[in-house]
């Protein structure tokens, strides 16, 4: 098997080598410079004066770390300033000495993650040995800079109840974090989305660092590759807008992670949480569809099953020389997730269809014969249903589509006609474990190193629900997970006199994903079942490959069912990094530089054995009387053709690129009051490409109308190549080379300026006017370079307009010479532009200190993204010709070829990306901080926003509706929440420390945590999901367009069940005209929101002096408010599909011209009814006077002024003539919800936790 250029364990060997490089670096660079990790420290300033207010020249300031004994001194300067640039995190002291003055220690000083305070220092006349102590506010006035940011401090890691122990629940705490749909607050690993959208930024344009080590997933930029333990955090701090010019890569937020080291004393903990459904309340969802009274006999709980436990160890090696800190940590789960859908009956899978007649999906006159003539004997009336034909006899029936069908579970429901009558709660398990160790070594006064290793085992076993890529939520043709992610990192700070500072880092990250199929039996029985057009010997995995995709579709319901496994994965990371700082005079001055290599080596996933999208018809026609009217029936039955392709092989993308960037910045204090921060970061961020070149992207530069038989027509290939890969091939070569090896051109002028002042009006640290700008770019994601595999030349494909058979490579009938395999033609491509992903920010905010220790910032925050991607169809009919091109569908034989700019190419649609989306965003950002009695603390964010797109900031957008108009589906974004409210706060009562023992155990150091979320729900757009014919907005896709909104309507219902979000009156087709796209708009509608409040009670014992116990009871949803999945309306996208019927009574055939007009469907341009002739073949009754574009009839007799005509048969209305439309409704099972959040009810869970 041809897998060997992917080795997916991992190789200690590697991580050894690579530590052993660190050493060898460390000793090179102690002779000159250190290293850190980025923006890992924290400065602290001021200014020393007398208490006249005069600077005072030449004192002695000194700085001590309380932890480990850390220090660093300097003297102040002329103007009494003084400065500390980066140092360690953690507690720190103060103290100021001059001769003639009282010494003066500051205490309470805590230095979290990129932090810059101001500690001025006024000394009084003394004598040098008198000393006065002073401590600092744990909350000030931020006076330094510009820039918004917010901080996660070690308690409310430690203490507020986190659903999942998931650390990232903490970053929705700030303001201007909106929830993405994919984002979960529970899960880790590849479950674990960070679709978090941070002041209108994208969801996966957030930069995720560990100890300055990059934690972000390059593939879709939404996932990360480590979950550092919560007992492992020390803090970490979120940079929501306008940051310095240290910070790039990405353009939303940074969140910068800090993990705990050890120090002069030996810390650890050890602990345990459990979780079991018996305490839970009932899954909303799993309720509705129980037997009252509820009952665990007759309706049990989704199950679920928790155990996390796990220790940490910290302190000395040698006290103020060497410290070390080591967790481990273990989540054991298994969750029931409730899935719901149609399948089909076991009567069904055997071509008997007698049940389902009787249901309102099934064709009224039962089903149709394709081929009345058959040997095997014709349709029969079966027991039990209406006399018609429902039954195929057993000789017509393929054993392929029959095995097909054992891919779907049993129903769990009798009655056949119930649209969901399978649901089941799926007990899927996902164990995960975390190593973490850190090392902190004080190589001399000057020169610290920190070593850094965290390593994740992830795993997601059967049944896996429906997860991911490839997976089901039946349980049938299933999938496991395994993702491992490891970071390791070595960072090295060198202090050079008292003002200079230099950092040097290096890091590794990655991970690897490893997906295996469940049940090989089946898939290699429908592998070996089905006759392959090229031979499984030369497939990547034999006949053990990914079974044939599924796609369901159509009245019968059918989901899809698909599958990937085996599927392989892997991403390495190798960052390198330095930073200098140097403090002189009133500027405190940064330069630095990054470096950082990537390589991401994964599978394709195309349809080796193939993709069944639907079928064709008998023997490969189309038209009436060609297929038997329902879906199951048409997949079993014998000669008829599906539409399938089949690819000879999986490609392996071996992605390659590098970032590189460099940054300039200052920190000026102009004065007292007034604080600028101005800087110029500098990226190169080259787009990726292919190790061994083997991909190609269609370009219209690059298109020869001309050249028609060429495979690689219209593509661009890789300069990397010896010669144009088409050569050699039928057809000729075709094509041309791309501008280099990433078929995309590089922009290498991309200087990101940065802008910030903080203004303080007083000058008492009391009140700060603060504003900032800057911009932004964006690594993109690695989508587009991805599915450019799918190309040709480099694997053949199977293709052809009138499908094939499943139990035959017989050429259909109907196919002609058009049956073969060849290479296929461009499916993907995209512009060659310069244009890179990027954003502009800015913010204007208000911090006023209301009372001591506490703070309220209320600002403007805006945002601006621009060229960001666009997905569209680069062969959409051009809006000119769109009415033709619907009017002509079912009498135009070739309207693809004339219509479709490339159809002599390729009648189908094809991807395009461009870089040319944008949004804007506006937001009232309010935040407040407070921190009182016994060290409780409360804070509450509140964001008023609004996010307008003409893209999706997500990962994987919606395509754009219309090539030629960019901005066609611009309207409120997914990630658009207007009102977003979050609040906790951790409340310490009194510990009764005076007290008798038993009143001190029973009432004393009891701890109340909260964390409240209320959020609108995401924009959501209704989409036309079907049609009663053809594409009405002409555009040859169908796909993304939205109907007619129906005036005075609103988006809920009123029908008194929450599951029935949105109202069914709202919608319509009526009124659409041919050739357009509807009124209803994009994003017009919210979803469900969030209406959640988490509670923890605990007690806190002391066992020993050092020695204490925590009890802890949590309460997840604490007032079991129904959380619902807005995605389970539609899908991650925010789109709900909105079906449509045609008129009831179907279509009058008495005359030409005078049927009933309420069975119309079209009306003509001057707002007359169209019907069909009588009784009559179109193509073979009437004379026609005009012959259409596409060589067939198109002008019907002399116009569509006076005879309108339609299907001759009755059954389907001919769009001929037709300009608008009539006579439609809305169908079923528009807009409801299906499945709840994973904090949609209630839960328990119940924790221990003894630490020292």
């Amino acid at each position: 098997m041809k897998i060997d250029r992917l080795n997916l364990n991992y190789e200690f060997g590697k991580l050894r080598s690579i530590f052993a490089a660190l050493a060898v670096l460390a000793l090179v660079l102690c002779s000159a410079f250190g290293a850190r990790a980025q923006v890992t420290t924290a400065s602290v300033r001021g200014t020393v004066t007398d208490e006249q207010g005069a600077a005072l020249a030449g004192a002695d300031v000194s700085i001590t770390n309380t932890d480990n004994g850390f220090t660093r001194s300097t003297k102040t300067g002329n103007e009494g300033e003084y400065s500390f640039p980066d140092l360690p995190l953690g507690p720190y002291r103060i103290h100021v000495a001059h001769a003639g003055f009282k010494g003066e220690t500051q205490t309470g000083i805590v230095l979290h993650v990129a932090d810059s305070l101001v500690i001025n220092v006024s000394l009084k006349v003394g004598a040098v040995s008198e000393s006065v102590t002073v401590e600092a506010s744990p909350i000030a006035v931020e006076t330094t800079n510009g820039e918004l940011t917010g901080l996660i401090e070690a308690s409310q890691v430690s203490e507020l109840p986190l659903n999942g122990r998931n650390f990232m629940q903490l970053v929705t705490l700030m303001p201007g974090v909106a929830q993405g749909e994919g984002y979960s607050v529970t899960n880790k690993g590849l479950k674990g989305g960070s679709n978090l959208s941070v002041s209108g930024s994208a969801s996966n344009g957030n930069q995720w660092l560990v100890d300055g080590a990059n934690n972000n997933d390059t593939g879709s930029q939404r996932t990360i590759l480590v979950y550092p333990s919560t007992e492992s955090i020390q803090e970490f701090k979120i940079e929501r807008s306008s940051y310095g010019a240290e910070f790039g890569g990405m353009s939303g937020a940074t969140i910068n992670l800090v993990t705990k080291s050890g120090s002069n004393d030996f810390h650890g903990s050890v602990y345990y949480s459990g979780r079991n459904d018996k305490l839970n309340a009932y899954d909303p969802i799993l309720k509705d569809g129980c037997p009252t009274p509820l009952s665990p006999a007759t309706c049990p709980k989704n199950k679920f099953r928790g155990n996390d436990y796990g220790y940490t160890i910290g302190g000395p090696v040698k006290k103020g020389k060497i410290f070390f800190f080591w967790s481990q940590e273990w989540n054991k789960r298994i969750e029931g997730i409730v899935r719901t859908s149609h399948v089909p009956s076991m009567a069904e899978r055997t071509g008997d269809f007698s049940k389902v007649a009787n249901c309102s999906f099934f064709p009224s006159g039962g089903l149709t014969d394709p081929n009345p003539g058959d040997p095997g004997g014709p349709f029969t009336v079966g027991a039990g249903g209406p006399n018609v034909p429902d039954v195929i006899p057993q000789s017509r029936l393929t054993s392929q589509g029959l095995l097909l069908m054992t891919q779907y579970p049993a129903p769990t429901i009798s009655d056949p006609c119930v649209n969901l009558n399978w649901t089941k709660s799926l007990n899927t398990p996902t164990p995960w474990r975390e190593e973490n160790a850190r090392g902190d070594i004080n190589l001399s006064k000057t020169l610290t190193l920190m070593l850094k290793f965290t390593n994740d085992a992830w795993t997601l076993g059967v049944p896996s629900a429906g997860f991911g890529w490839g997976s089901n939520p039946f349980g049938v043709i299933d999938e496991s997970w395994d993702q491992p992610g490891r970071i390791a990192a070595a960072k090295l700070s060198k202090t050079i006199g008292s003002t200079m500072v230099n950092d040097f880092q290096f890091s590794y990250s990655a991970n690897r994903i490893n997906i295996q199929p469940a049940n090989v039996a089946l898939e290699q029985s429908i592998n070996n079942a089905i006759p392959w057009n090229f031979p499984t010997s030369g497939k990547m995995f034999g006949d053990k490959g990914p079974s044939a995709w599924f796609s369901g579709w159509g009245n019968a319901h059918l989901p899809s069912v698909w599958t990937i496994a085996p599927w392989q994965n892997t991403l390495d990371h190798y960052t390198w990094q330095d930073d200098f700082s140097l403090v002189k005079s009133r500027h405190t001055l940064k330069f630095g530089g990054m470096y950082r290599r990537s390589a991401k080596n994964e599978q394709n996933p195309n349809a080796e054995f193939g993709a069944i999208f639907n079928t064709v018809g008998f023997q490969g026609n189309t038209g009436p009387g060609t297929k038997t009217g329902y879906d199951v029936s048409d997949m079993e039955l014998k000669g008829m053709a599906v539409n399938m392709n089949e690819a000879s092989n999986i490609l392996i993308n071996d992605i390659r690129w590098y970032d590189a960037a460099l940054y300039a910045a200052d920190n000026w204090r102009v004065n007292s009051r007034l604080t600028l921060n101005y800087g110029v970061r500098y990226e190169l961020l080259p787009n990726p490409y292919f190790a061994d070149d083997k991909y190609t992207s269609f370009n219209p530069s690059a298109y020869d109308p001309n050249n028609l038989g060429s495979p690689c027509n219209g593509l661009l290939y890789s300069p990397g190549l010896t010669q144009n890969p088409c050569t050699g091939i039928p057809g000729g070569p075709g094509g041309k080379v791309g501008p280099n090896r990433a078929l995309w051109n590089n922009n290498n002028h991309m200087f990101a300026p940065r802008f910030s002042l903080a203004w303080d009006p007083t000058g008492k640290g009391k009140w700060a006017i603060r504003t900032g700008v800057g911009q932004f770019f964006n690594r993109d994601r690695l989508f587009a370079l991805q599915i450019g595999g799918n190309n040709p030349p480099f694997v053949k494909n199977f293709t052809d307009p009138n499908g094939r058979f499943l139990d035959s490579l017989t050429v259909p009938s109907a196919s002609g010479s058009a049956f073969g395999t060849g290479f296929g033609g461009a499916s993907v491509g995209g512009e060659t532009s310069t244009n890179m992903p990027n954003s502009w920010q800015w913010n204007l905010t208000v911090q006023h200190e209301l009372w001591k220790d506490a703070r309220l910032e209320v600002g403007y925050v805006g945002n601006q993204n621009l060229h960001w991607e666009i997905r569209s169809d680069v062969n959409a009919v051009a809006p000119a010709d769109r009415v033709t091109y619907f009017q002509c569908q079912s009498v135009c034989s070739n309207r693809n070829i004339t219509y479709r700019p490339f159809g002599a190419m390729n009648q189908g649609s094809m991807t395009y990306f461009t870089r040319n989306g944008q949004s804007n965003y506006h937001s009232l950002q309010t935040f407040f901080q407070s921190r009182f009695h016994n060290n409780s603390t409360v804070q509450v964010a509140y964001t008023w926003s609004k996010l307008i797109s003409d893209t999706q900031l997500i990962d994987t957008p919606n395509n754009n509706v219309d090539f030629y108009n960019p901005r066609a589906n611009r309207g409120p974004d997914i990630l658009n929440r207007p009102h977003i409210l979050s609040a906790n706060w951790i409340y310490n009562l009194p510990t009764l420390q005076n007290q008798s023992a038993p009143v001190r155990n029973a009432l004393g150091a009891w701890e109340l945590t909260s964390i409240i979320s209320l959020a609108s729900g995401p924009s959501m757009t209704g989409i036309m999901g079907g049609v009663p014919i053809g594409d009405l907005a002409g555009t040859g896709g169908g796909g993304n367009e939205v109907p007619m909104r129906v005036a005075g309507q609103g988006c809920r219902a009123n029908t008194g069940d929450s599951r029935q979000w949105f109202n069914p009156n709202m919608f319509t087709l009526n009124g659409f005209q041919i050739g357009k796209n509807g009124s209803s708009g994009y994003g017009t509608c919210l979803g469900p929101g969030s209406n959640d409040v988490d509670f923890s009670l605990r007690k806190n014992f002391k066992i020993t002096e050092r020695i204490k116990m925590q009890f802890s009871l949590d309460f997840f949803n604490l007032f079991n408010h129904p959380q619902y999945k807005s995605d389970s309306i539609g899908n991650n996208n925010g789109s709900f599909g909105v079906n449509f019927n045609g008129p009831p009574s179907g279509f009058d055939n008495n005359s030409i011209g005078t049927g009933n007009p309420a069975s119309a469907l079209f009306l003509d341009s001057a707002g007359n009814p169209v019907f069909e002739p009588q009784g009559a073949d179109l193509n073979k009754n009437h004379t026609v006077a005009n012959p259409g574009p596409g060589g067939s009839i198109y002008n019907g007799f002399t116009g569509c002024g006076a005879n309108h005509l339609a299907s001759p048969t009755g059954t389907q209305p001919q769009t001929f003539c037709g300009s608008s439309i009539v006579n439609t409704t809305v169908g079923n099972n528009f807009g409801n919800v299906t499945q709840s959040r994973e904090n949609g009810w209630r839960q328990i869970q119940y924790g221990l936790k003894f630490s020292f």
